[in-house]
């Protein structure tokens, strides 16, 4: 769809409009759909444990997650414990590769893939210091990289 709607953005033609509008909107969605498939690869059990804490969120307070049995403090530190900083960039390598795989002579859409998956990986970041802080205060609990760690393994 890349191909497809960069063609057509390319003629100045207003016939083509709604086929460019159609073109971008499958383009958006092909790559929304394929960033968060693959991502679930290098973050499979971060993505799970906290997308059951937001479940959580949804039907209580913030205060009562460390009290389910599956989002104690313990359990986070063991998942934290998984991804930390060589082992997520191992992961994220091995990601690296699998887009490479994916998109073998595609230059600019391997790197417009990646670009997005890059902005994912730093949007998730971002939600996990976020409900850390909320639902786990006072724990000193982190995350074992920072965005700076992410631009640089995604970078390389």
């Amino acid at each position: 769809m890349h191909y497809f709607y960069s063609t057509l953005r390319a003629t100045d033609n207003g016939v083509l409009k709604r086929y460019i509008e159609q073109a971008q909107a499958s383009y958006n969605t092909a790559m929304t759909a394929y960033v968060k498939t693959v991502i679930r690869r290098p973050l499979g059990k971060l993505l799970e444990f906290f997308e059951g804490i937001e479940g959580v969120l949804k039907t209580g307070e913030a205060s009562e997650v460390g009290y389910h049995q599956s989002y104690t403090k313990a359990n986070l530190r063991k998942v934290l414990a998984q991804y930390q900083g060589e082992e997520l960039r191992r992961n994220i390598k091995a990601l690296h590769k699998r887009v490479e795989k994916h998109f073998p002579d595609s230059g600019p859409v391997r790197s417009l893939v990646w670009k997005e998956i890059y902005f994912e990986l730093v949007h998730q970041y971002e939600r996990y210091t976020e409900l850390i802080a909320k639902c786990y205060p006072g724990e000193h609990l982190s995350l074992g990289f920072n965005i700076v760690d992410l631009q640089t393994w995604c970078d390389s």
